[in-house]
């Protein structure tokens, strides 16, 4: 219920928009701003959820957005429309539209290796932060064959996670491009 409540409602886009009296369903039909903001409230206390933002966009247009519960339950911080969001998985959505219109507009080719970009080789760049960079694969030249289209489709080879390794370094769990996961 929780994740279905988050694949739902969250978004990236929490601009300072004053909520509209009726809001345009998927269906077509209305909701009245203040009815949506009591279902909200309701499921986010049956779903045990401290602490979200909603946006809601009608023709590209946004009609609602508001913040609800607390950014931090242990210091009773509340949840504010500037709030940093942890965005996980749900930034993929977003990032493959952003590369996919980079292919419509030549800027990139799906198949060409991702190193072949970059000014210098990819270990090379240093991310700041215990799981960041690529350093720990830099004796490891299946990094060059990694393509855009491996990374949209998950078949890069790497784990989801570094941190779930022993020792939380990044390496390769198989062959670019031989196996899909996620």
């Amino acid at each position: 219920m929780k994740t279905k409540l988050l694949l739902l409602l969250v978004s990236f886009f929490l601009s300072a928009v004053a909520p509209a009296q009726n809001i345009k369903r998927i269906d077509g039909s209305q909701i009245r701003a203040d009815t949506l903001v009591s279902h909200i409230k309701k499921l986010m206390s049956e779903a045990h959820v401290s602490g979200m933002g909603v946006s809601i966009y009608n023709h590209n247009k946004p009609v609602f957005s508001q913040t609800f519960g607390l950014a931090n339950v242990q210091k009773g911080t509340p949840f504010t429309p500037s709030q940093v969001m942890y965005g996980a998985s749900f930034s993929k959505t977003v990032f493959a539209y952003i590369v996919m219109h980079f292919v419509q507009d030549k800027v990139i080719d799906l198949d060409r290796p991702l190193v072949t970009y970059l000014s210098k080789p990819l270990p090379d760049y240093h991310i700041p932060g215990w799981n960041r960079g690529y350093q720990d694969i830099g004796n490891d030249k299946r990094y060059e064959k990694i393509t855009a289209r491996m990374c949209l489709d998950h078949t890069t080879g790497f784990p989801n996670w570094r941190w779930y390794e022993p020792d939380k370094k990044l390496k390769f769990k198989r062959e670019p491009g031989s196996r899909y996961s996620y």
